[in-house]
């Protein structure tokens, strides 16, 4: 068959009407072609008190009102308005301090990590297990990988030593 055959193919071409039919089906799963977006029903203050006000759905007014009514179900206290949205410039510089955050942290673990692999007094070790603690790692598995690097390279270093 040539190329020509496959573009006169009855079988290809009746494939292609169906595909361009159901591209434009609009009650398949997941069509949103003319989708309009939900109507705004309130506004709610910024939880940061920068003074702007988001716009709410419906729909989002019923996602509080299910999540209040979990959270006292667990008898906890349910969210006020001003506890729930992020206006857009609060959102973008909490991603920001959130970003720093993490890149802190990295840090500060890294640092941790390089000070107990060139080995510290025990007293010193402990402390700096509770900051790692602290930082959410799990220290003591950090200290085992670290003794047990430390006493693989030692006997590496000694078997080469004697092979000299």
């Amino acid at each position: 068959m040539t190329d020509r055959d496959f573009a006169t193919d009855p079988e290809i071409a009746a494939d292609l009407v169906r595909q361009a039919r159901s591209l434009r089906d609009t009650t398949r799963k997941g069509a949103d072609y003319d989708r309009k977006p939900e109507p705004v029903v309130e506004t709610w203050p910024c939880r940061t008190n920068c003074g702007a006000r988001v716009d709410m759905t419906a729909t989002a007014i019923a996602r509080v009102a299910d999540s209040n009514r979990l959270l006292v179900g667990r008898g906890e206290k349910p969210l006020s308005k001003r506890e729930v949205m992020l206006c857009p410039d609060c959102r973008a510089s909490e991603a920001a301090a959130a970003t720093e955050r993490d890149r802190q942290r990295s840090h500060a673990i890294a640092t941790l990590t390089r000070e107990l692999r060139h080995g510290v007094l025990p007293w010193r070790e402990s402390a700096i297990a509770d900051e790692l603690r602290r930082l959410g790692v799990d220290a003591r598995e950090l200290i085992r990988r670290i003794n047990a690097e430390r006493a693989t390279n030692t006997g590496a270093t000694s078997a080469r030593r004697n092979s000299l």
